[in-house]
This record gives C-alpha cells, structure tokens and sequence, in this order.
C-alpha cells in the first residue's frame, strides 16, 4: 500500500495522504482509517475513523484499543473499561489492553483488580518489563511492600540499569525498612542517572541513612552532594540538612 510505503520512508504529508486517498476508494478499508486515527493529531477526527475501522473489522484490537484510550482521555473512563474488557474476552492476553486497563484501575483507586489482571499477564509473557513495573505499582497501592519490591526486582533483572525502577524500589524498600535494598538500589540509581530530577533525593536519603548507622563520612559526602545539586524548596528538608551537615563538621580535606 502507498500509504506504508510513503510512511516507511519517512515522508508522513504523503503517507496520509494516500491513506486518506485509499479510504475514498474504499470507506470500508479499515487498515487506512486504523492509519489515519494513529497518526491523526486531532480526537474527534481520530475517533471518527476509528469508527470507521470497527465497523469493517469489529474486533480490531488497535482500533478498539486506540478508542479506549481516546474515552480515557476524554474522561471517560467507563467507557474505556468496558471496551477493554470486551477486547480482552475477544484478544486473551492482548498486552497493550492489559496495561492500559490496569492504569485505569489503579487511577480508580483498584490496585487489586489491576494486580490480578498484571499477574495473568506476567505469567503469560515473564520477560514483559512494563507489566512488571506496573504490576509493583499495583501492589505498593495495595500496601503489599514485599510482593511490589519482588515485582521490581523482577524487571530489574531484564532490564539492570532502569533508572526509574532503580528508584523505585530504593524509595518503597525505604518506607518498608529495607534498608539494605533501599541503599543498593539508590546507589544503583545514582551510578546510572547522576543528573536525574530525583537525585537530589536519593543523596538525601543516602545521607541519612548513612547517619544512622554512624557512617559520618559517607553521610558527609552525600548530603554535600544533595546540596550541590540542590535541594528541593522544602525549609524542613533544608533544615535538617544543614544542622546534619554542621554536626557532620568539614570532615577529612
């Protein structure tokens, strides 16, 4: 098809226009109107030839997923979940509907039923890092510490250096008293991000954790570290910093 073509080769004007000029043809040719809808920066336009695709091809997954994403983005939701169900009893484990069903309910405060379905579908496709990664979002929504650090140390080990995991699961091993995961993973996280907006966090609680367990050089070394990167507009926060850090004294030169 001329549309593909032309998009494959990285002239997008022409590719829609011959997907526009191939749905005139044909109105039925769900795959132009699936193209127009994607590539489309305008909802009610897309929306419209998404319709279009579900009445030639009514099972689509791409089209009913995209519409589903259209209603969630309008507001509304409930719309959206029932299309995503009704396309997951048609495509049983159709990742893209898994995930974005799960954000919905994790939005509607179900962390749950968003778990449950996650967990089906990391059972079905293990190496699937965004499934894991929300799933332990799921979980620590849920108050389930323990199986949200087992669900990020499970896209941890496909994917090492995630930044975003990394911290994560620094910062949930943190709140849990996993002191000694929260301390490895943070530092993990400041190897592979350094520059990273949530690095001045992670020095901070590096910092006092260090402190805690009487380690007054390296809790030095993090809190100077937080400071010159600097530290969030948080007079309390800045506070407690600054008295650490005078208590801390200049330490070695």
């Amino acid at each position: 098809m001329a549309g593909s073509t032309a998009w494959d080769a990285g002239h997008p004007s022409e590719g829609r226009a011959a997907w526009q000029q191939a749905v005139r043809l044909q109105p039925s040719y769900a795959r132009g109107h699936l193209h127009l809808a994607l590539t489309s920066g305008n909802p009610d336009a897309a929306r419209r030839h998404l319709r279009h695709a579900l009445l030639a091809s009514p099972h689509d997954p791409q089209a009913t997923l995209a519409l589903a994403q259209l209603d969630r983005q309008s507001g509304d939701s409930a719309a959206a979940t029932k299309a995503l169900q009704t396309l997951l009893t048609t495509s049983p484990g159709y990742a893209p509907a898994v995930l974005e069903l799960a954000q919905i309910y994790n939005q509607q405060g179900q962390p749950a039923a968003a778990a449950t379905i996650l967990e089906d579908l990391v059972q079905q496709q293990p190496r699937h890092v965004p499934a894991w990664r929300l799933l332990a979002r799921a979980w620590e929504a849920s108050g389930q510490s323990a199986k949200a650090m087992a669900a990020y140390q499970q896209a941890l080990a496909l994917i090492p250096d995630d930044p975003t995991t990394l911290y994560n699961l620094g910062m949930l091993a943190l709140s849990a008293n996993e002191s000694q995961t929260a301390r490895e993973s943070l530092a993990h996280f400041l190897q592979v991000a350094p520059q990273a907006p949530e690095a001045v966090v992670a020095w901070v609680n590096l910092g006092f954790m260090a402190l805690s367990t009487g380690d007054r050089e390296a809790a030095r070394r993090a809190l100077q570290q937080a400071t010159t990167l600097g530290l969030p507009d948080d007079a309390v926060l800045r506070r407690q910093v600054a008295t650490a850090l005078a208590d801390l004294g200049p330490g070695t030169p």
